[in-house]
């Protein structure tokens, strides 16, 4: 289903599909993994932590009793 997100009063909906989501053994923390961006050395400049915010955002939407954790 898509996601939707609030950023002040504009509503933006997403389509698509995420690489990979885990989930800790407890149950609480689900953790996105974007297989392009896992190649690349985490820092502010990378060009794809854009989508992995994005998927992050939406599973914080969807899922708000949960830690979401971004990253590779």
């Amino acid at each position: 289903p898509p996601a939707h997100l609030l950023f002040g009063e504009t509503k933006l909906t997403l389509h698509g599909t995420m690489d990979r989501i885990d989930r800790s053994s407890d149950g609480r923390k689900l953790r996105v993994v974007d297989y392009k961006s896992s190649l690349l050395t985490r820092k502010n400049t990378d060009p794809f932590s854009l989508q992995v915010q994005t998927y992050s955002a939406a599973l914080r939407a969807g899922h708000p009793e949960l830690t979401i954790e971004g990253g590779t």
